[in-house]
C-alpha cells in the first residue's frame, strides 16, 4: 500500500465513523428521553436535529478520529472507554453534563 491508499482508507474510516456515531447517538437520544421512547418522533428526525448541532457533529468527528488512531494501536473497546472518559470530563468541566454525548451514555 502506498501513501495515497492509506490516506484514502483513513478518510473513509473517518467518514464511516461519523455516520455510525451520529446514527447511534440519534437512537440513544430518543431512547433516553424522559425514560421512555417518544412515539411522536422517529430517530431519523432526531438525526436531522443532531446534524444541525455543531457540538455533537464535532464530537462525532473526534470520535471517528480517535477510532482511527486507536484502531491502529490498541483494541476498540479501550478506545471507546478512553473517549467516553475524555468527553465526560470535558462536559463536566463545562458544567453541561446533560448536553452532548454525555446524556446518551447516562445510566
Amino acid at each position: 500500500m502506498d501513501f495515497d491508499e492509506i490516506l484514502l482508507n483513513s478518510v473513509l474510516i473517518i467518514i464511516l465513523g461519523v455516520v455510525v456515531s451520529l446514527v447511534i447517538y440519534a437512537i440513544f437520544s430518543e431512547a433516553r428521553k424522559d425514560g421512555k421512547r417518544a412515539a411522536a418522533r422517529s430517530w431519523k428526525q432526531d438525526l436531522k436535529k443532531i446534524i444541525a448541532t455543531p457540538k455533537i457533529l464535532v464530537t462525532a468527528i473526534l470520535f471517528s478520529a480517535l477510532f482511527l488512531i486507536f484502531f491502529i494501536g490498541i483494541p476498540f473497546l479501550p478506545a471507546v472507554i478512553i473517549f467516553y472518559l475524555i468527553v465526560r470530563e470535558y462536559y463536566r468541566r463545562r458544567g453541561n453534563r446533560k448536553n452532548g454525548i454525555e446524556h446518551a451514555f447516562e445510566i
